[in-house]
């Protein structure tokens, strides 16, 4: 059983804004869950209140078993669909360890539930062949068509994709949508959004360039499709998924950004500002 991180995210349902609450460590023999500043934030600026399962933000919490926030969002292999989920996100069975499985599946997938607030994402991991690297579901894909037909029916694994800033996104100002390279046989195809959290990655190497750099030299970071998966047996939000790198040695860095990233432990400043009567169930 390997070591792996995952983050917690919460949406403020009005306006639909992500925030970075938790995270969840897993070391060799046990589980640890602990909260973020970002939880702050989520309580002053919505009605974030925390989790029942985690009362306290001063607390770490540490179990031998998997804590049932994340376990209820695990789909069970006896379900008639967990082959197809493995097979979407480009998880073979056998491949893992079971745990590792698990928590990868909540990785790529987000651990989306339904109606569910919460969002769960992990972080750069360094690969075999020394590149950071984060693999995700494409977003925001559901609206996007090409002469009335899906714009997925002209991708195929191994092609390149490339950020573009998507400076008039009134929701998310700071979203980043991708689109075919220059070079794609079927022209210019704007194919979905990276996920929120993994922008920033973006952000960075963009302010790595000189003003002359800008539009004519490549960022460090590469994007490509992983896995076109079919229409006529995949839900929407599984149909593309895709992988981002960039070189270890990149300005990039691999560290998530901002102080809502940091942890409340021992934070009192944070545990005054979440109210107990708005806890979330797990």
């Amino acid at each position: 059983m390997s070591e792996a991180t995952l983050y917690i995210a919460w949406q403020d349902a009005e306006r639909r804004r992500w925030y970075p609450v938790a995270r969840l460590d897993r070391s060799a023999d046990h589980f640890v869950f602990e909260y973020l500043r970002g939880a702050a934030a989520a309580a002053t600026e919505s009605e974030f209140g925390g989790f029942l399962e985690f009362p306290s933000t001063l607390d770490r919490y540490r179990s031998k078993e998997l804590f049932p926030l994340f376990r209820n969002r695990i789909l069970s292999k006896s379900r008639p669909e967990y082959a197809d989920v493995m097979h979407w996100l480009d998880l073979e069975a056998g491949e893992l360890e079971p745990i590792d499985a698990e928590l990868e599946v909540l990785g790529r997938s987000h651990g989306l539930r339904g109606t569910d607030r919460l969002q769960l994402f992990a972080p750069p991991r360094l690969r075999e062949d020394g590149r950071w690297g984060v693999t995700f579901l494409v977003h925001g894909s559901r609206h996007l068509k090409r002469r009335g037909g899906e714009v997925f029916e002209a991708l195929a694994p191994g092609d390149r994709l490339l950020p573009m800033l998507d400076m008039e996104n009134e929701q998310d100002p700071g979203a980043v949508c991708l689109r075919t390279d220059d070079g794609h046989s079927s022209g210019l195809l704007v194919v979905g959004y990276l996920p929120r959290f993994f922008a920033p990655f973006v952000y960075r190497a963009l302010e790595s360039q000189t003003a002359e750099m800008r539009g004519r030299e490549p960022i460090d970071v590469a994007i490509e499709v992983v896995r076109v998966n079919s229409a006529a047996t995949t839900p929407m939000a599984y149909r593309l998924l895709c992988r981002m790198t960039w070189p270890s040695d990149s300005v990039v860095g691999a560290s998530m950004p901002g102080e809502s990233f940091e942890s409340a432990v021992g934070d009192e400043g944070v545990a005054a500002q979440l109210n107990p009567l708005r806890r979330h169930p797990a």
